[in-house]
């Protein structure tokens, strides 16, 4: 009965949800509630034990719930047509108990190991990936006349560990840095100001009482209230909703079992998340899978866009700490108030105790692959240990993939059009639009934590032994100056570089474990392989290829028959992405659509795949700038190489800090040449036969993209000086134009993120001189480009690498 009580309430809750969707649905939803209830109590082989409890745990493939509602949602009816498909989809993720190496292992190198993996053999283990939708270890023990039986998803809300929440706003704003800042700023004000110097005193006061006001105002604003009631109602809501527009959110337990070793090897050290970001919904259910798994939960970096009526009240309850997207004043002078601020206040929730979350690359990234990282917040964490604020901090990379992007997709903003701010009214929209879809299944993985204490050691030892290299031009790979963060916090000039290093070594590491989903795989393939569609066979064939090739180094996301995969991943990306059509003799022909900007959103899928060839394809490049026959000499593959990774420093990280770019280089030919792809005979390098075609394609959109904005820079030597935001209009305008006209035939080069990028290469490189104009930043040609023989040569310096068009 209690199980029947659950579901009335639950009804109740979302009731116009279900009313919206008509009685069939209704009815539909009630039958698949109670097949959740009672399908745990009967079959025992979903039950097995740990830790004295049952946990009742469905695994992946039981992902999918063959249910009218879901095929009213998801129509499947070109995927049945598919001989292969009929019947039970469900092979398509089935479970993993092979055993397959471990993903997300720290690097050997450049941090100790901290001895968290419950298994022996840390090298293999079985990876045992479970919906943790499904997962509800504290509904019920041993005994079967407990409630939480027939009320899973309510008892495992209530008996999750409670947690103190110390709040820290009295310490904040009484901090020592905030005080010294107030007091700087106003005997500055004070002496700038006309008064006479009897009523300095007073005006000083005055001012004091001001900044100190303004200072509570935005600290009031910033501040996290983490309630642990909201917590786990939210949970509970979660468990309900979810199932609703995801087929599953899966995570390996032996991640989080990881944790809570480190935790208990290192008991009072603060944990701190470093996610990848992809969508809204990433900081709720790491919170959400944390909180599930009696792990405190984190205060979370967000952006203040997000602090929207009702919302963003939520959204502080659930951990969240505003921060200002622009964090100086209006005339462009710094906001040290704030900044000071926002220090005190990371510094005092990891000295309290608090765990602390944020995204390592600032925003969600909008085209498909990492952004570069920002290190404002980890550097005032870096420099609490520093200074002996903290012992230490356990630093966890975690990385976020899905099927299809919940927040859709973001194209207008590649293609020049500015970013909506977010409102009530768009927020409730989609959610609606949202509850009304299916995005396939979420992957989220946490990376083996390792010691901040032992990774500055590390870096300062490697900092203090590193001799001088012959190229110096790969090397400024690794210690170019950090992005600046979006909150606008600075990195201390002394200890930059270790900074930089450990923040690119997060993103290194979390992007080479993200997880293969099967849209990003065929988007990958289609894009780069086929552009012009093949053949089921065919795409089945390559896509199997392609995983032998990469073999155990990623983990994929899909199991089973691979036509099965790739039916599922053409039916969520749709026919607006990708066109599926039954030919006369029967095959089934898959092409991608070329047309912008539909290409565009296909290659956001696409480009999740790409950092893993990003080397690679580098070298492939190199070697095929010049003639198909002509030796190239392997000092002069790794010159060329690392020029080319120099004009793409903003686009990949393309290897580890703590490694050396020649090095990899001749590891990636070793590669390559196993491959068929190059000969290396005597240290010269030659391309076997026909370039590789997947390869050049990989880094085509990029290299046609920034050579296109070399082009436009003529228009500098008749300006004298223009807007960055009008440049990138006229580099949009001319890129499309190349499109339109069939000059190119990759229509993904038109994005904003590239053309960015590309001016801050010219930027680095001297050729464009910027200078900030009443808040906006102006470009124009530096003195010694600015000629048109000049901007040639920049232009051929980027042509040299456009191999396909």
């Amino acid at each position: 009965m209690l199980g029947l009580v659950e579901l009335f309430i639950f009804m109740c809750i979302f009731g116009y949800i279900i009313r919206k969707n008509g009685t069939s649905t209704m009815i539909d939803i009630i039958t698949t509630r109670f097949h959740d209830a009672y399908s745990r109590i009967i079959p025992q082989d979903f039950k097995r034990q740990q830790n004295g409890r049952i946990i009742r745990e469905q695994n992946i493939d039981l992902l999918k719930r063959p249910s009218d509602e879901q095929h009213k949602r998801f129509p499947t009816n070109e995927v049945k047509s598919s001989p292969i498909c009929n019947g039970d989809q469900q092979s398509i993720s089935e479970r993993r108990t092979s055993l397959l190496p471990s993903h997300g292992l720290i690097c050997q190198d450049c941090s100790r190991n901290l001895d968290c993996k419950p298994e022996e053999n840390i090298v293999r283990r079985a990876l045992e990936a479970v919906d943790i939708l499904k997962v509800t270890q504290h509904a019920s023990t041993e005994s079967k006349y407990d409630w939480g039986t027939y009320c899973p998803h309510l008892a495992q809300n209530l008996r999750l560990k409670k947690y103190e929440y110390k709040p820290i706003f009295d310490k904040v704003i009484k901090h020592k840095h905030v005080r010294e800042e107030i007091e700087r700023i106003a005997k500055n004000a004070t002496k700038e100001s006309n008064v006479n110097f009897e009523d300095e005193d007073a005006y000083y006061s005055e001012l004091l009482k001001t900044y100190t006001k303004k200072a509570h105002q935005s600290l009031m604003q910033m501040r996290c209230t983490l309630s642990d009631k909201l917590l786990r109602l939210t949970s509970y809501v979660l468990y309900k909703l979810l199932p609703l527009f995801l087929d599953g959110v899966v995570n390996d337990p032996a991640q989080i079992e990881m944790i809570k070793e480190a935790q208990k090897k290192m008991p009072k050290t603060p944990l701190v998340f470093l996610p990848l970001h992809r969508s809204h919904l990433d900081y709720i259910l790491i919170t959400f899978i944390l909180l599930n798994n009696d792990i405190q939960c984190p205060q979370v970096a967000a952006g203040d866009n997000l602090n929207i009526p009702v919302f963003g009240y939520l959204l502080r309850g659930l951990g969240a700490f505003y921060i200002k997207r622009k964090i100086d004043l209006p005339d462009g002078k710094k906001d040290y108030i704030y900044r000071s601020l926002l220090q005190a206040y990371l510094q005092e929730s990891i000295i309290a105790g608090h765990n602390v979350e944020f995204f390592i690359e600032g925003g969600r990234t909008r085209t498909g692959k990492p952004n570069l990282p920002k290190s404002g917040i980890l550097s005032v964490i870096i420099e609490a240990f520093i200074d002996g604020l903290i012992d230490d901090a356990i630093l966890v990379p975690v990385s976020v993939n899905y099927e299809k992007l919940v927040d859709g997709h973001f194209v207008n903003e590649q293609m020049g059009t500015p970013k909506k701010m977010e409102s009530f009214r768009t927020a409730v929209s989609s959610i609606w639009k949202i509850l009304n879809d299916k995005y396939g299944l979420m992957r989220i993985d946490f990376n083996e934590p390792f010691s901040l204490k032992e990774l500055v050691k590390s870096f300062k030892k490697r900092q203090e032994e590193e001799v001088p290299r012959p190229l110096p031009s790969a090397r400024t790979l690794l210690t170019g100056p950090s992005v600046s963060s979006i909150n606008g916090i600075e990195v201390v000039d002394k200890h930059r570089v270790l900074v930089d290093n450990i923040a690119r070594h997060v993103v290194f590491d979390s992007s080479s474990t993200t997880c293969v989903m099967s849209t990003n795989i065929v988007a990958f393939l289609l894009l780069n392989k086929f552009r012009n569609g093949c053949t089921m066979r065919e795409l089945s064939y390559a896509l199997d290829e392609l995983k032998q090739q990469i073999g155990n180094d990623r983990d994929f996301e899909f199991r089973g028959d691979t036509e099965c995969v790739i039916e599922r991943a053409v039916m969520l990306l749709g026919s607006s992405l990708i066109q599926r059509k039954v030919q006369s003799n029967g095959e089934v022909f898959i092409a991608p659509v070329l047309n912008v900007p539909n290409v565009i959103e296909t290659a956001y899928y696409s480009n999740t795949f790409v950092p893993y060839f990003a080397l690679d394809a580098v070298v492939t490049t190199t070697v095929a700038t010049v003639n198909e026959k002509t030796q190239m000499g392997l000092n002069d593959v790794i010159d060329i190489a690392s020029l080319l990774c120099d004009i793409l420093r903003y686009e990949f990280i393309f290897y580890k800090p703590c490694q050396d770019f020649s090095d990899e280089v001749k590891k990636s030919v070793v590669r390559l040449c196993n491959l068929g792809i190059l000969s290396n005979v005597n240290n010269s390098v030659t391309m076997n036969f026909k370039p590789s075609q997947t390869l050049l394609s990989t880094l085509a959109p990029f290299t046609i993209s920034y050579s296109l904005v070399a082009e436009c820079l003529v228009i500098l030597l008749h300006e004298s000086i223009v807007s960055e935001r009008d440049f990138i209009k006229i580099c949009l305008s001319h890129i499309h134009r190349k499109v339109d006209k069939g000059d190119t035939t990759y229509g993904e080069s038109l994005s904003t993120d590239s053309i960015k990028n590309c001016l801050k290469v010219l930027e680095r490189w001297a050729v464009l001189d910027t200078e900030l104009q009443k808040g906006s930043k102006m470009l124009s040609l530096n003195p010694l480009y600015n000629s048109t023989t000049q901007v040639q040569s920049v232009i051929d310096k980027f042509e040299k690498f456009v191999i396909l068009k």
